[in-house]
């Protein structure tokens, strides 16, 4: 055996063994309620362009900065506090700014500067409002369009110039309409298309030129098919693949 495999075999030795030692010594740091946090369910999490780190809980919006907490919540006699105090989902625009998705209290836009919230609700009558009040899911595409799923009324599309939603929902007489009214999930990839993920419709594709959607559904016989129609979330990767997550399989 030469020298030069001798070295290559010890480094690869201290590489194994450096990584070894590295995965015995993870830590788990806990934040709970006993050091601040609003409720132990946490929902979802956010790391905004400023560094803080969000917290959606089942009682209270978190801002953590590493070392306290701010904690935001419903206040009925409010009309500029949180919408609901029940969080699904976080996220932020290419603008900087927090949008939150709650449980029965539609869209809130945070106002850093005021520590206030803009609420957007669904208002019977009113066609250009929300669809609905349970938001799951939140994306913004390339021309600044905000998408918003919706537990109920389907896919909305929000136009901050004209602060208005345009729906799309489940017809049952047109077959090129959104799967399914629970959106759980949407994925905007690279090519500008929206990928929509619903609970029990499968996956949908929206041709914004035709405002129509084509279907990706589970079909037993195919085994190309999708692997479950209930939809938990989807991803496009570096290379352009989307990985959807279902309640089967991924």
């Amino acid at each position: 055996m030469s020298v030069r495999s001798i070295y290559l075999q010890l480094v690869g030795l201290l590489i194994i063994q450096a990584a070894n030692a590295q995965h015995q010594n993870v830590r788990f740091t806990h934040l709970t309620t006993n050091q601040g946090l609003s409720q132990n369910n946490v929902t979802c999490i956010l790391e905004d362009r400023r560094g803080f780190m969000w917290f959606g809980t089942q009682d209270g919006l978190n801002k953590y900065d590493g070392y306290t907490y701010t904690i935001y919540r419903n206040d009925p006699q409010k009309n500029t506090s949180l919408s609901h105090s029940y969080i699904h989902t976080l996220f932020e625009d290419k603008q900087g700014r927090l949008w939150i998705g709650t449980d029965d209290g539609g869209l809130s836009l945070f106002n850093p500067n005021t520590e206030s919230f803009t609420n957007y609700t669904h208002l019977p009558g009113v066609k250009n409002s929300l669809s609905h009040n349970k938001v799951m899911a939140i994306a913004q595409d390339a021309k600044g369009f905000l998408w918003v799923g919706t537990a109920g009324g389907g896919l909305d599309q929000f136009n901050p110039e004209k602060q208005s939603f345009t729906h799309f929902s489940h017809q049952t007489t047109d077959s090129t309409s959104l799967s399914h009214n629970i959106v759980s999930s949407i994925c905007i990839d690279r090519l500008g298309s929206v990928w929509v993920g619903t609970l029990g419709g499968g996956l949908n594709r929206l041709d914004q030129a035709t405002k129509t959607f084509r279907h990706y559904r589970y079909k037993p016989a195919d085994k190309n098919s999708l692997s479950n129609d209930n939809i938990n979330t989807c991803f496009e990767d570096a290379q352009g693949r989307l990985w959807i997550g279902t309640e089967g399989a991924a």
